[in-house]
């Protein structure tokens, strides 16, 4: 998971950062003021699923390592007493919030170039 984030994400999120700041210096257009627009849904997707997907390895992991100092008890003998929660649900809460965070960068950098084909589309001459 954590591969896909380096490998997958940060360049897409390079991607996005370069657009956003370039439109951030021309946001005087309104098609490009529109475009990164924070208040937008699409942008707050992005947001909240980058946050879980980095917070949720850090909580596993965390989970993991509280898990080694706690009383084991005669139900959980060889196995961590976290082991259920971080297997059952935070795997799977990871994963999905990657898969939806992955589909939000991919949005996200679809509505910047396609601004950028509509202002350079507006400021072109209409006799070329």
């Amino acid at each position: 998971m954590l591969l896909v984030l380096l490998y997958v994400f940060l360049p897409l999120l390079a991607c996005i950062a370069g657009l956003t700041v370039a439109f951030f210096c021309y946001r005087r257009f309104p098609i490009l003021r529109e475009a990164i627009s924070m208040k937008r849904t699409y942008w707050r997707a992005l947001f909240i699923c980058c946050g879980a997907a980095a917070i949720i390895p850090v909580v596993a992991v965390g989970l993991n390592y509280l898990s080694d100092y706690l009383p084991r008890g005669p139900l959980s003998l060889r196995a961590g007493a976290f082991d259920g929660v971080i297997v059952f649900i935070l795997i799977p809460l990871g994963a999905v919030a990657v898969f939806i965070a992955f589909l939000s960068v991919v949005w996200c950098l679809f509505r910047l170039i396609q601004a950028l084909f509509f202002h350079i589309r507006s400021i072109r001459p209409k006799h070329l």
